[in-house]
């Protein structure tokens, strides 16, 4: 279920009025596949509430105005360099993927924007259930965030909800985690004054 549009932007002015500062678009689902996500980031921007947004990337082009001129961060969730791994990791009811609109997207917000734009790579491997791994593409994909004009390059690890322990990370194959952190160093060459 979602907000009506009348209640999220109901909830937009509560929380100007409430004093609020700062508010994080983000999880169980995709804050962007709202219709009226867009007027909702122009009221809050207008009233001076800092916004960050975590997006699968898919509808950015939709609220390419809003976003560039009010968001303060965007970080897309995107975890492969490749269209193959994208795809595979990111699979779409149709089959199609959405790697080059994505890409194309990023690019455009790149731009343009005021804020920061992040790419964040989930390193993902057999031990999350799938049939392949990402870890040999981190490198590459930490090249391809920074050609898009990516202000910054975040890899993060899978939890293990499974578990007794909420959040404890997941427990990947020690050769693949070797390799992950080889990957991982190796991205630090990328660094410059405009991309971390």
């Amino acid at each position: 279920n979602s907000f009506s549009n009348e209640r999220l932007m109901s909830i937009g002015q509560e929380l100007i009025d409430c004093g609020v500062k700062a508010v994080i678009l983000i999880g169980g689902g995709e804050p962007l596949a709202h219709p009226k996500i867009g007027d909702f980031i122009t009221l809050l921007g207008e009233n001076d509430v800092h916004i960050g947004i975590t997006t699968n990337g898919t509808f950015i082009d939709r609220y390419l105005g809003p976003i560039s001129k009010y968001v303060q961060w965007t970080r897309v969730s995107f975890d492969a360099a490749t269209d193959e791994t994208f795809l595979k990791l990111r699979p779409t009811k149709i089959g199609k993927s959405r790697y080059k609109k994505i890409i194309n997207n990023m690019r455009n917000l790149a731009k343009i924007k005021k804020g920061k734009l992040g790419f964040s790579y989930l390193i993902q491997t057999k031990a999350d259930g799938l049939e392949i791994d990402n870890v040999n593409e981190t490198y590459d994909a930490a090249v391809l965030a920074k050609d898009i004009g990516c202000d910054y390059f975040e890899v993060k690890p899978t939890y293990n909800f499974k578990t007794d322990v909420p959040h404890s990370l997941m427990k990947h194959d020690k050769e693949l985690m070797a390799q992950a952190k080889s990957q991982i160093e190796m991205t630090y060459n990328l660094e410059d004054d405009n991309f971390k």
